[in-house]
């Protein structure tokens, strides 16, 4: 759970300061485009945020697996 939140929380935070500042976000001269295609990498490397989601569902309620 916590390599999803952080996932969320991170992708959250970067794409806030890509709009704020606006079409200069995806300049190089900023620093807001390397944190934003670092912050895409954490929501899918080295698990999916599906498969995360899928182990917790299944180890945490008891549930049954779905995948």
């Amino acid at each position: 759970m916590g390599k999803w939140l952080a996932g969320q929380a991170v992708a959250l935070a970067t794409d806030r300061a890509m709009q704020t500042q606006g079409g200069m976000g995806l300049s190089k001269e900023y620093r807001v485009e390397r944190l934003w295609r670092d912050a895409r990498l954490l929501k899918f490397a080295p698990v999916s945020e599906e498969m995360v989601l899928n182990y917790v569902a299944q180890y945490d309620p008891g549930m049954l697996r779905s995948y």
